[in-house]
């Protein structure tokens, strides 16, 4: 039976994520897949990328590292992106130079097993005792963008979409909000509203970042690519009848499959540019995934990359 992380167990790795630079990779929606957590603490040293920086240097770095018997965990920025195309460097903010991209370089993470699941303290057995919780206030809770702005946003991806310029846009914003207490503490609420295969809690110095991904971009397994798009979305109904009445209404409703197939094809084609002809596959198409408050579809695309394949060629490709 699956074994997500308990309180106390998860309370004490936040106990030494709030006092040291760390990365915590969290799967707290075990599937027979995703079914490991893992935690890098004590880091070796960093690998930086800025805007100014070779990113092929940057990945020939990390190819370094990892042949070292070395791991690397951390994150990369979707503005690093305009790195690995030269015609969208021109995109990259001026000003002040912060990091497109920030890896740890670690020894040997702990590793928790929750397929059956392992007591922490046989894995860490110096772990720090539980520490209570500081709690947390957020206010000012608003979008980044005015309604205005929104509309007109709105209007211009239209007006792309009429030319022919483009077939779909993922078009986003940013809420923003002032922040007191400890980022450990809104963590742990958060993790309870939503349970995810691809959490993920990061600590380096004074920044923080905290994430609650349901999907998986990619995955490399040996020679082997994995992607799995999610494009589909339905809520949960309030009763069972409901629940899957919605859940089969996704699953057949011509909008969210178009919008499905585009990404697959788009991954397929991405997955083309760097794996061997003729073993681009997909595994599956329309399947749905539940979660607390709603229903995704999701499709599994895989193919067979040459054995010298490099990270940057991947990333550059998808």
């Amino acid at each position: 039976m699956p074994c997500p992380l308990t309180d106390e167990t998860l309370a004490r790795i936040m106990a030494t994520a709030a006092s040291e630079d760390c990365v915590f990779l969290e799967t707290s929606r075990v599937t027979a897949e995703e079914s490991r957590s893992y935690f890098f603490h004590n880091p070796v040293t960093h690998l930086v990328c800025y805007p100014h920086d070779d990113p092929s240097r940057f990945f020939q770095q990390a190819e370094d590292y990892l042949a070292a018997g070395l791991y690397l965990a951390g994150w990369l920025g979707y503005e690093f992106g305009y790195l690995l195309e030269p015609s969208l460097t021109q995109h990259l903010r001026p000003g002040p130079q912060k990091p497109l991209a920030r890896l740890g370089v670690f020894r040997a993470p702990l590793i928790f097993d929750h397929l059956p699941g392992e007591p922490l303290g046989a894995l860490w057995p110096n772990s720090p005792q539980t520490a209570a919780s500081t709690g947390y206030r957020i206010t000012n809770l608003r979008p980044n963008l005015r309604q205005t702005d929104y509309t007109a946003a709105l209007a211009r991806i239209k007006e792309y979409i009429e030319s022919g310029d483009t077939y779909q846009v993922n078009f986003t914003l940013k809420l923003l909000f002032g922040f007191e207490g400890s980022p450990e503490a809104l963590y742990q609420a958060l993790r309870r509203n939503q349970s995810v295969s691809f959490g993920a809690y990061l600590r380096s110095g004074d920044q923080r970042i905290l994430s609650f991904s349901p999907e998986l971009f990619f995955k490399r397994t040996g020679e082997q690519c994995l992607v799995r798009p999610m494009k589909g979305t339905i809520r949960r109904g309030p009763y069972q009848a409901e629940d899957t009445r919605l859940m089969a209404f996704l699953q057949t409703d011509a909008k969210n499959r178009s919008e499905n197939v585009m990404i697959v094809d788009l991954l397929r084609n991405d997955l083309g540019r760097t794996c061997t002809p003729g073993t681009v596959k997909t595994l599956s198409l329309f399947d749905i995934e539940t979660y607390e408050t709603l229903h995704q579809m999701t499709s599994t695309i895989t193919g067979h990359l040459p054995r010298e394949t490099r990270i940057e060629s991947l990333f550059k490709a998808l």
